[in-house]
């Protein structure tokens, strides 16, 4: 069993600098965007929204909903090597039917929150 854990390690190590392995929570969402799960949601499931930062340690990250707004902050530190994306899913819902905007904010060092992106989505009435 350890021979298995080193040749894994082995291989994620010696991955090009260029290569990103993606978290299949995390959806593939690319730094400074959101995506959300599923795509085409319905007021009767729960939505991930997953938020991502490059050059970030993430500490936190939270959403507000207020009517039809959500804001999603993520906070956190920077990291000077260049990791993968940092990623962050938070769950919402299940929501009302309706139009909604997202809102994704970036708290990096202490420093004031950074809209990053925003992204509208409608949740459909089953």
């Amino acid at each position: 069993m350890n021979r298995l854990i080193w040749i894994a390690a082995a291989i994620c190590t010696s991955l090009p600098a260029s290569a990103q392995v993606v978290d299949p929570a995390c959806f593939g969402v690319v730094p400074g965007t959101i995506a959300i799960r599923p795509s085409a949601p319905t007021n009767t499931e729960p939505i991930a929204v997953a938020v991502a930062a490059a050059n970030f340690l993430g500490q936190s990250t939270v959403a507000q909903i207020n009517g039809n707004v959500i804001d999603v902050t993520m906070t956190g530190v920077s990291f000077g090597l260049q990791p993968p994306p940092f990623c962050g899913v938070v769950i919402v819902g299940p929501l009302t039917s309706g139009n909604y905007q997202v809102s994704y904010y970036l708290i990096r060092d202490g420093g004031a929150a950074q809209l990053q992106a925003t992204l509208a989505f409608t949740v459909a009435d089953i």
